[in-house]
């Protein structure tokens, strides 16, 4: 078989793999298998990260109301992690995306009243001022 034709299957083969397989792994269903291995444990290592991992790829695939419980559950559990401000602000900004104002207001200033001296203040003054300025 000449060498074109070699490269011209393997790519057949391949394109739709590289796009099927992400588009599998980031399924509702496969977040929802992946929310059940974080939740049986929790305070491991790699459940840590996946629990911010998995809320960062719904917000980033539009699906801002998951993203919102990710990284509302990365709050809650891991108390003393470094990453704790960005998923508290993050979960304000996944609220604000899925349409809860209110809720997301009151998380943008819990976030201001935690921690004032991040650099993440900023972006909950524009959140708290944008949702403010939006009321009808």
């Amino acid at each position: 078989m000449p060498l074109k034709r070699k490269l011209l299957i393997a790519a057949l083969i391949a394109l739709p793999a590289l796009v099927l397989l992400p588009t599998f792994l980031l399924s509702t269903p496969m977040m929802e298998v992946y929310q059940r291995s974080i939740d049986r444990n929790p305070d491991s290592e790699r459940s840590k990260w996946m629990q911010m991992t998995s809320a960062d790829w719904c917000s980033r695939t539009w699906r801002p109301e998951m993203a919102a419980t990710g990284y509302r559950l990365y709050y809650e559990r891991y108390k003393n992690d470094i990453h704790r401000a960005s998923a508290l602000l993050r979960y304000a900004q996944s609220l604000e995306d899925a349409g809860r104002s209110a809720d997301a207001r009151d998380i943008y200033r819990k976030y201001l009243t935690e921690y004032p001296d991040l650099e993440g203040r900023h972006d909950a003054q524009i959140g708290i001022n944008r949702i403010e300025n939006c009321r009808p």
